[in-house]
C-alpha cells in the first residue's frame, strides 16, 4: 500500500495542459474531446481587475475595492515538435490548413479559432484540481532558432475567462499530445534561402515574431470580456550572420526587398517549411568590431509584407506548409 502524506502539495512536473477547439466562442463543447499540449511552461492567469471606493470618510478607511472586470491571458513556452502545435497556428493565423493534403497554411483574416485550455494539477491525495480558459485565441508567437540549441517558442493567448473545479467536465476525454523528436537547430535545419542577396550567408540564429495585435473587447452590463477584436497581422524578425561577404550589407543598404525561406523538421514527411516571401531589412545591420577575439557578425531585422513577388504571390505576408520531404 502507498505511503501517504509524501507531497506537501501538487507538482509541476506532472501538469497537464490540454485543449479543444470552441464552435461558438467561450462555450465548452459537450463532451469535449480534449488534446494534451507538449510545452515547458506556461503563465495562463485569470484576472480580476479591481476599483477601489473613492469616498471620503471621517475614519480615514477604505470603504470597498470593487471587482469591475476579468480577463484571461498568458503565454505558453514550447519546445518545437512536428505536429504538436498545429491547430495552435491555425489560431495565430485566423486561417486553416488547406491546399493538397490540408497541409498549408498562410495568414489570413477569417473567423478565427479559438479554444479552450484546461490545466489539471494532481493533489497530494489522490484527486486532481482543473483550472480552466475559455474563449482563448493566440495572439502571437515567438520562435528562435540558435545555432547548439533546441529549438524554442512561446505562444501568447488571450480570451474570456474561466472557471475551477475538482472534476473532469462530464464526457471529457483526453487525447496524448504527438511524440515526435524534439526539433534541433543543427541536424534539423535545412533548405536555407535568402532571395535578393548574391551569395547565401552563413546563419548563427534565426527570430521569428508574429502578432494578431489583438485587444480585448468591453461592454457595459458584462464583467468579462465579450469578444476580441483583430489588428494588423505584423511578422517581424532578426536573421545574425557571419560577414563573409558585403551582399547582406549591400541589400540592406539598397532597401532591397528580401525571401526568406527555411526547413525545420527531424525526418522526411516530418518537417515544417516556414516562407516570408517579401522580408524588408529594417534596423541597424551591426557588422561591428566590439572587442578582441569575436566573430565579426550582421544582424538584420526585418519586417514581413504582403507578399510582391513576382510569378505566384501567396497572397499573403508568411506560409508554412508541412509534411515536406
Amino acid at each position: 500500500m502507498p505511503t501517504t502524506g509524501i507531497r506537501a502539495g501538487a507538482n509541476s512536473s506532472d501538469t497537464r495542459l490540454a485543449i479543444v477547439k470552441e464552435t461558438a466562442w467561450a462555450v465548452v463543447p459537450a463532451n469535449p474531446a480534449f488534446q494534451a499540449l507538449r510545452f515547458t511552461s506556461e503563465n495562463l492567469q485569470p484576472a480580476k481587475e479591481t476599483t477601489r471606493s473613492g469616498e471620503i470618510r471621517p475614519d480615514r478607511n477604505v470603504v470597498d475595492e470593487i471587482l469591475t472586470g476579468r480577463s484571461v491571458a498568458g503565454p505558453i513556452g514550447f519546445e518545437l515538435s512536428y505536429g504538436a502545435l498545429d491547430m495552435l497556428l491555425e489560431s495565430l493565423f485566423f486561417s486553416e490548413w488547406g491546399g493538397t493534403g490540408s497541409n498549408t497554411i498562410k495568414n489570413g483574416a477569417g473567423l478565427g479559432q479559438s479554444f479552450t485550455a484546461e490545466r489539471t494539477l494532481r493533489l497530494p491525495g489522490g484527486t486532481s484540481h482543473y483550472t480552466r480558459f475559455n474563449g482563448l485565441v493566440v495572439n502571437s508567437l515567438s520562435l528562435d532558432i540558435t545555432a547548439g540549441a533546441l529549438v524554442t517558442g512561446s505562444m501568447d493567448v488571450m480570451g474570456k475567462f474561466g472557471g475551477a473545479g475538482t472534476t473532469a467536465i462530464a464526457g471529457a476525454t483526453y487525447a496524448d499530445a504527438p511524440q515526435n523528436r524534439v526539433i534541433n537547430a543543427a541536424t534539423h535545419f535545412a533548405g536555407l534561402t535568402i532571395a535578393g542577396v548574391a551569395e547565401a550567408p552563413i546563419v548563427r540564429s534565426i527570430s521569428l515574431n508574429i502578432t494578431n495585435n489583438l485587444r480585448a473587447q468591453r461592454a457595459v452590463g458584462d464583467l468579462d470580456n465579450i469578444g476580441m477584436g483583430l489588428g494588423q497581422f505584423e511578422v517581424t524578425g532578426s536573421v545574425e550572420a557571419y560577414f563573409k561577404s558585403g551582399s547582406l550589407l549591400d541589400a540592406f543598404l539598397a532597401h532591397t526587398d528580401l525571401g526568406l525561406q527555411f526547413a525545420l523538421g527531424t525526418e522526411a514527411g516530418k518537417k515544417y517549411q516556414f516562407s516570408v516571401p517579401t522580408a524588408v531589412p529594417t534596423g541597424s545591420p551591426g557588422g561591428n568590431a566590439n572587442g578582441n577575439d569575436d566573430d565579426m557578425m550582421q544582424t538584420f531585422d526585418f519586417t514581413g509584407v504582403l507578399d510582391r513577388t513576382s510569378g505566384t504571390p501567396i497572397g499573403a505576408t508568411i506560409q508554412i506548409v508541412r509534411g515536406v520531404s
